[in-house]
This record gives C-alpha cells, structure tokens and sequence, in this order.
C-alpha cells in the first residue's frame, strides 16, 4: 500500500481500504488508483477532480458529497449507492455499475453512450420500455421556427 501526499494531492495506490468511513474531509484532486474501497462509507466529503482508476468500489456508500469532475476508470461500482451529491461533470469510463443506485441526482445533459441497459430502471419504469414506447410513436413534426428562418 503506498499513500503519499505529492503537491498537496493525496495519492492512494494499491491499498485495501474496504469497509473505512470517510466523513468531512477534502479528498479534492486525490489520486486512487487499485484501491479496494468496497463497503465504504463516504459522507459530507470534497472529491472534487478525484481520479479513481482500477478500483473496486463495490457496495460504496456516497452521501452528500462533491463528487464534480470525478473521473472514475475501469473501476467496479456495483451496489453503489450515490445520493444527494453535486456530482457535474463526473465521467465514467469502462466501469461496472451494475445494481448501482442513484438517488436525488441531477441526470440533465448527462450522455450514456454504449451501455449495458439490461434491466435498468428509471423512477420505476424499465428503460427498455421507455425506448419500446419512443420507438412507436410517429415522428416528431419539424422545428417550424427553422423552417420559417429559411
């Protein structure tokens, strides 16, 4: 396990953090990379511009956190669950969410691009129906303020 402070940026690597608690503290720009944070609990933190790479954080619990521009990589989230975090631009890449839970969060301009969709749920409402009820519906008319600009 190596955890150094470089720059004033906390860099975690290889280390076996499950089931920990971190509560008011300022892990802005911090680096975890092959960590196992699985079960942990997070709450009330500063995760601003984190960078979490090859990481299992399975089953973690993130609550009233800042989580914007958090860069998750190849990193297992199952069982996660997110609630109540200020999380804009945050980017996942190559990341296991499967069963992942997010509550009160704000999706808008959110892009979801070449995912596993099984089973997903939107308040309720399974997004493969979502997109079977889109499908069927006629098409959408033109813009008309485009139309009348032309």
């Amino acid at each position: 396990m190596d955890i150094d402070d470089v720059n004033d940026r906390l860099r975690v690597s290889n280390a076996v953090l499950a089931g920990s608690s971190f509560r008011d503290v300022n892990l802005s720009n911090a680096s975890f990379d092959q960590a196992n944070l699985s079960a942990a609990r997070v709450a009330c933190a500063n995760l601003s511009n984190a960078r979490i790479e090859d990481a299992n954080l399975s089953n973690l619990a993130v609550e009233n956190a800042n989580l914007s521009n958090a860069r998750f990589a190849r990193a297992t989230l199952s069982g996660a669950a997110v609630s109540d975090c200020l999380a804009a631009g945050m980017r996942f890449d190559d990341v296991n969410l499967a069963g992942a839970r997010f509550r009160d969060v704000n999706l808008s301009n959110a892009s979801i691009e070449n995912a596993n969709l099984a089973g997903m749920r939107i308040d309720g409402v399974l997004v493969s129906d979502l997109f079977a009820a889109y499908a069927g519906r006629p098409a959408a008319p033109e813009d008309e303020t485009t139309e009348s600009a032309e």
